[in-house]
């Protein structure tokens, strides 16, 4: 399913959603869930945003916002959304938020932890102190990843 996701546009997009309200089957639906997150396309991005915040049901809204956090095409944006529609994340049950946090977190670019912590404190948003912790932690890892792979990728480069 994810590969048909990655490689559709609207056509598949609107053929998820019609399995989804379809099936029967919890595990189908996270299936579909978890592959609507892997679109490409900017605009089928925001419908599943969009989608995620309207349709879903409240135990899966974590599911295709996980999937978009490991989407590369996606997952630049996640953290403007998530400030943008604090309102309707924040009202999530609190370990889907969660859920959801530590996974945008990490992998947005812009996202710096003394920036999320106003964010957090200036909106009162509440999120285990855990949580934001061990999402800082994920941070600082990304970043020494990405910063060796850099130097990695200029050496391999350098000697090609």
């Amino acid at each position: 399913m994810q590969a048909g996701a990655l490689s559709g546009s609207s056509s598949p997009f609107d053929w998820f959603i019609q399995r989804l309200d379809k099936s029967e089957s919890e595990h189908d639906r996270t299936n579909i869930l978890s592959a609507i997150g892997c679109f490409k396309d900017d605009e089928i991005i925001s419908k599943v945003k969009a989608y995620t915040l309207s349709h879903v049901p409240p135990r899966n809204q974590s599911i295709p916002i996980s999937s978009m956090a490991v989407n590369p095409a996606a997952m630049t944006g996640l953290w403007n959304w998530y400030q943008s529609e604090k309102d309707a994340i924040s009202g999530f049950h609190p370990l889907i938020h969660e859920r959801v946090f530590s996974s945008i977190v990490p992998v947005s670019e812009n996202a710096e932890p003394d920036a999320v912590r106003d964010f957090l404190k200036q909106n009162m948003i509440k999120i285990h102190p855990d949580v934001v912790e061990l999402t800082f932690e994920r941070v600082f890892i990304n970043q020494i990843l990405k910063k060796n792979f850099s130097k990695f990728f200029a050496m391999v480069i350098h000697f090609s």
